[in-house]
């Protein structure tokens, strides 16, 4: 059954409305919420090589199937997404409307900028924590109840459901809050893009408050990467979640060369492959998104390579390395 087009003001209060907006039968949904091993098909993905531990990295995914996916999908676009403006301003990442540009933006030409990033964050986000956030929220307990079971699976938000971005902020509120607030006491600029912290400011405020970022992150159970914290001073180039934040928002040149590369690259093998000009293009219009300036330039390059070239529908472009999981292991080094 389709999910009903209606819409609610705040957070669903009871179960009879949340199974008519999903469209799912009351029975039917807890059939599929309750067994939600049945609809889970779990594969690693390859990272990198570590060179100074010899070790190969892995990203677990958990991979939700079927109609249990579907009813995260439903969750999230028709239950939580339409009450994410109840979230604060400084939580961006996973919430509709928001992208990478407004995370960058409140760090523009700060004296410093510093970049965290939180280790095994969906791992580190218990059921608990995201039935507790929901309630607090507002939701009724047991569509809170309904919600977490659904989206979550073996204790901690699963990687690869389409809900597990926009419950992390749910569940992170407190931390987040916390976190602004110390900012705010400093004077400093904070966002949180899912599992990037990004802090701006003055030198002395911004590390100053760096290890009460670590303190407050602690004591929600969560823990910051020390090895993956950036400190970015005025006089170097300033890169938030991937954009350069100096002077004027802006790609780093290492990435439009590579994007460069790329475009000339593309015509030396006809016909030309459409689904690599997609691919290309989805780039390019990228970086005109935040650098109108450098995207008008590889948008005529692209434009002008490909003219009047040869194309084809080909196969899907090059897959990243993949191995079955059978278990979850967070670290997911393995031996050379």
């Amino acid at each position: 059954m389709a999910p009903k087009k209606q819409r609610h003001s705040g957070p669903i209060k009871g179960v009879r409305e949340l199974t008519n907006i999903l469209g799912f039968d009351r029975d039917v949904l807890y059939s599929i919420i309750n067994a939600p091993q049945d609809y889970y098909s779990p594969y690693d993905v390859y990272k990198k090589y570590d060179k100074k531990t010899k070790l190969h990295h892995w990203r677990h995914i958990d991979n939700p199937q079927g109609a249990l996916k579907l009813v995260q999908e439903r969750i999230t676009k028709h239950v939580l997404n339409p009450v994410a403006h109840i979230l604060p301003n400084h939580l961006v990442g996973g919430l509709p409307g928001n992208s990478l540009k407004d995370n960058a933006t409140p760090h523009l030409g700060r004296n410093v900028v510093v970049e965290m990033d939180l280790e095994t964050c969906f791992d580190s986000v218990s059921s608990k924590q995201v039935r507790t956030a929901l309630i607090a929220a507002g939701f009724g307990r047991d569509v809170a109840t309904i919600i977490t079971k659904a989206c979550t699976f073996q204790n901690r938000l699963p990687q690869g459901s389409p809900a597990s971005t926009i419950l992390c902020n749910f569940a992170l509120l407190d931390m987040s809050n916390e976190i602004r607030t110390e900012a705010d006491s400093q004077s400093c600029n904070f966002t949180m893009y899912i599992d990037d912290i990004t802090l701006s400011g003055k030198k002395a405020e911004v590390y100053g408050l760096i290890p009460r970022v670590y303190k407050i992150a602690t004591a929600h159970g969560m823990n910051i990467n020390s090895g993956k914290t950036e400190i970015f001073a005025h006089n170097r180039q300033q890169e938030v979640t991937g954009v350069l934040t100096n002077m004027r928002l802006a790609i780093a040149k290492r990435k439009i060369e590579m994007i460069r590369r790329k475009i000339i690259a593309s015509a030396k093998e006809l016909p030309i492959n459409r689904r690599l000009i997609r691919s290309l293009y989805g780039q390019v219009y990228w970086v005109y998104f935040i650098d109108p300036i450098e995207g008008k330039r590889l948008l005529k390059l692209l434009s002008e390579t490909i003219a009047d070239k040869p194309m084809y529908e080909g196969p899907r472009l090059t897959k990243k390395l993949t191995r079955q999981c059978k278990g979850h292991n967070s670290q997911h080094k393995v031996p050379a």
